[in-house]
């Protein structure tokens, strides 16, 4: 992931990242400077699935959640996905967000094969991992996650 910018929106704690030319809508609570939590929702799903942790994540540490391509608020990336793929691109955003240091990472389901391949690429910015309903790796992962990578036919009649 090369060009990555910041746009803010009216509220101080969300906004949209640019990641490669790709809006993609996140959050970010708490202090900046506490341990930084990573939540990263299943498939289908938004940021709101982290609505009732906020708040009680918040007092005690930074809280990153956002949107993952294709998802929410989010557009889609070009080419196939990929928990490869989508693990990267989070981690360009926590880039463009200026986080580096290593995180509490939480997955939902989707989320939680992304946390997986996240802290498999990059061990060293992985702090602890909580898996919730956690999809995995390889052919055990359900149909519905892998059809993710299809693209339909841009072919017309």
């Amino acid at each position: 992931m090369s060009g990555a910018r910041v746009e803010r929106s009216a509220t101080h704690d969300d906004g949209m990242l640019v990641v490669d030319g790709v809006r993609v809508r996140y959050r970010d609570d708490g202090d900046r400077t506490r341990t930084p939590v990573l939540l990263i929702h299943g498939i289908g799903r938004s940021l709101e699935d982290w609505e009732g942790l906020y708040g009680r994540l918040a007092p005690d540490h930074r809280v990153i959640s956002l949107d993952l391509p294709g998802f929410g608020l989010s557009e889609r990336t070009e080419g196939r996905y990929s928990m490869e793929s989508m693990a990267r691109f989070v981690i360009a955003g926590l880039d463009a967000l200026g986080e580096h240091r290593p995180l509490h990472v939480v997955g939902n389901s989707l989320g939680g094969a992304v946390a997986l391949k996240i802290s498999a690429l990059e061990p060293a910015r992985v702090r602890s991992l909580v898996l919730v309903n956690s999809a995995g790796f390889g052919k055990e992962v359900t149909i519905a996650l892998r059809l993710l990578a299809i693209r339909p036919s841009a072919g017309g009649s």
